[in-house]
């Protein structure tokens, strides 16, 4: 029994105790639950788009402000109506979201890097089965953690193209019910002329002339 105990001693400490590794691993601060990043849904930033933001972003210099007022050539000013401009504060929403991402995104995929740097140089200085085990995990999480936050830049660049096509769709919408109203405005206005000027059925008279 002595022999068996000191067997199952040295096994241990070759290869660890099963029990401990969950203890090991919740101490590792690089191998729990990861932030999910800053991003937000379509949404959720349309909520946010306001009109009144559109009309004064000009992407620190690089557009023209357009202002909430502007002038006639009579010299009158005249305000803008902010809520014909919430489809451009949604696109500037979905900017400014990949921008919050993006940034977010860089600063965990540095800390991570440096996690992996560090877990690799644990396992190259690993001594037993257990710790080359254990540390094995952890870099395959750390680097799948890494790859999800590609994944990250992906989604909020979508949500961008998402509202721009949407954006795209509602012009192409606005103006196929600007056709619509024209042609209704046309048929109308040709059947109040039929209406009001009544054409003469009687031959045309025309006078005499002597030879």
């Amino acid at each position: 029994m002595t022999s068996q105990l000191q067997q199952l001693q040295q096994y241990n400490q070759a290869f660890g105790n099963p029990s401990q590794i969950s203890t090991w691993l919740a101490s590792r601060p690089d191998f729990g639950p990861q932030d999910t990043g800053v991003g937000q849904a379509v949404g959720q930033l349309e909520n946010l788009a306001q009109g009144i933001d559109a009309l004064q972003y000009d992407a620190n210099g690089l557009y023209h402000n357009v202002g909430t007022t502007f002038t006639t050539p009579d010299g009158n000013a005249v305000s803008r109506a902010a809520n014909l401009y919430r489809q451009f504060a949604a696109v500037n929403e979905t900017t400014k979201n990949f921008t919050g991402v993006y940034a977010d995104v860089l600063s965990r995929r540095d800390s991570l890097r440096q996690d992996i740097a560090s877990t690799t140089e644990q396992l190259r200085a690993s001594t037993t089965a257990s710790e080359v085990q254990k540390l094995t995990g952890v870099l395959i999480g750390l680097n799948a953690e890494l790859s999800a936050t590609d994944k990250e830049l992906d989604h909020a660049a979508s949500v961008s193209v998402v509202q721009n096509a949407e954006n795209q769709n509602d012009q192409a919408k606005q103006q196929q019910a600007r056709v619509e109203e024209q042609q209704a405005e046309f048929s109308e206005g040709i059947q109040k002329y039929n209406n009001t000027v009544k054409l003469s059925s009687e031959p045309a008279q025309f006078p005499e002339t002597n030879q």
